[in-house]
C-alpha cells in the first residue's frame, strides 16, 4: 500500500514558492496534462500540485484564465468521483478478504461484504444529489401560519396534545359506534 505523507512532511511541500497571485506564471500544457492525470489517478488537487512542484493557487488561477482547462478539471474531478463509486460497488458486490486468526496465527480468510465508511462519506460529499440522507419530516398543523417550533420535550408534548385536540373530533366523526356481536347473525 502506498504511504501518503501529510503536506508538512512531503518533500516537495517546501519547494513550493508563495509568489503573489497576480505574479504567478501560467501552467504549461505538460503541467496541465500531468495535473489532470494525477487527479484522475486519485490524488487530491493539493497533492497533485505539490507533486508537480507548483502552488495550488496556480491551478485555481489557470482554471480562471483557461476555459478549456477549467472544463477538463471538472471532468477529471467527476472521473475521480466515478472511480470512488465503482470501488464502493466493487466492495459491496465482491467483498474484501479478511484474515481469520487463531492464537495469533492466520488460519483462514473470510470474505466480508458491506459498506466502507470512508467511501460512503466521500460519495455523500461528492454526489449529494444521489447519496444524501433522505430523512425529511413535515408536520403541517396550521396551514395558515408558520410550522410550530419544537425545541425540547415540553414543546413536543404541547404540540402532540394540540394535534390530538384537533384530530380527535375528526376521527370520531368518521366512525360510528360498533355494538358487540351477540352471534345472532351466525347461521
Amino acid at each position: 500500500m502506498k504511504t501518503v505523507l501529510p503536506r508538512a512532511l512531503s518533500p516537495k511541500a517546501d519547494d513550493v514558492d508563495s509568489t503573489p497571485y497576480n505574479e504567478l506564471p501560467r501552467m504549461t500544457a505538460r503541467q496541465k496534462t500531468q495535473f489532470l492525470e494525477l487527479l484522475i489517478g486519485g490524488a487530491s488537487q493539493h497533492r497533485a500540485a505539490s507533486q508537480l512542484g507548483i502552488p495550488r493557487l496556480l491551478v485555481v488561477r489557470e482554471a480562471q484564465l483557461d476555459e478549456q482547462f477549467a472544463k477538463d478539471l471538472e471532468l477529471a474531478l467527476e472521473a475521480r468521483v466515478d472511480a470512488i463509486e465503482e470501488l464502493a460497488i466493487e466492495f459491496a458486490t465482491q467483498g474484501t478478504e479478511k484474515g481469520v486468526y487463531h492464537m495469533g496465527v492466520l488460519v483462514d480468510t473470510e470474505r466480508q461484504y458491506g459498506p466502507h465508511a470512508l467511501l460512503q462519506f466521500l460519495l455523500k460529499a461528492n454526489k449529494p444529489e444521489k447519496y444524501k440522507e433522505r430523512t425529511e419530516q413535515t408536520l403541517n398543523v396550521n396551514p395558515a401560519g408558520p410550522p410550530p417550533t419544537v425545541r425540547d420535550d415540553r414543546d413536543a408534548q404541547r404540540l402532540l396534545s394540540k394535534v390530538r385536540q384537533q384530530l380527535l373530533p375528526v376521527i370520531e366523526a368518521q366512525f360510528t359506534e360498533v355494538k358487540p356481536d351477540d352471534g345472532s347473525d351466525l347461521i
